[in-house]
C-alpha cells in the first residue's frame, strides 16, 4: 500500500468518525439546564420564607421535614427525560419525590423536593446550609 491510499483510508475514517459523533450527539444530548439555589437551617422552631427567587426552606427543626416544588417545562417538540442533580452542603439530606423521568413535547410537571433533617442534627443548630439543584433536560 502507497503513502496516498494510507493517508486516504486515514482521512476517511477520521471524517467517518466525526460524522458518526455530530450523528450521535444531535439525537443524544442535554438540550438545556434549569437550576437554582437552595438554603435551609437547623433552629429551634420553624421559620418560613416566601421568596421565589431561589428554594429556600427556612428553619427545620432537627427531625422536622421542609418541602418545596419546582415546576418543570418541556418546551421542546420532541419528548426529554429530566434527570435532577443536588449538590451542596447536606444535599443527602434532600431527595425529590420523583427523578428521571420522561416528559412530553409541551407539559410540564410539579416535583416536591424534601429537606429531613435528621435528629442527630441537634448539633449544627443555627447553620445555614445551601447548594443548588439543577434538572437536565436530554433529547430521547
Amino acid at each position: 500500500m502507497n503513502l496516498k491510499n494510507l493517508l486516504t483510508i486515514i482521512i476517511s475514517v477520521i471524517l467517518l468518525t466525526a460524522t458518526l459523533t455530530i450523528v450521535y450527539y444531535s439525537f443524544f444530548f442535554v438540550v438545556k439546564t434549569e437550576s437554582s439555589n437552595y438554603s435551609f437551617s437547623v433552629q429551634d422552631i420553624v421559620g418560613l420564607v416566601g421568596d421565589r427567587d431561589a428554594i429556600k426552606f427556612g428553619g427545620i427543626m432537627p427531625g422536622g421535614i421542609g418541602s418545596r416544588f419546582i415546576s418543570l417545562r418541556n418546551t421542546f417538540d420532541f419528548p426529554v427525560k429530566i434527570k435532577i442533580k443536588i449538590k451542596g452542603e447536606k444535599s443527602d439530606w434532600i431527595s425529590v419525590e420523583e427523578n428521571n423521568f420522561v416528559l412530553n413535547p409541551t407539559n410540564a410537571k410539579e416535583i416536591r423536593v424534601s429537606v429531613s433533617v435528621p435528629l442527630y442534627a441537634e448539633n449544627n443548630r443555627f447553620y445555614n446550609y445551601t447548594g443548588i439543584i439543577k434538572a437536565y433536560y436530554t433529547r430521547i
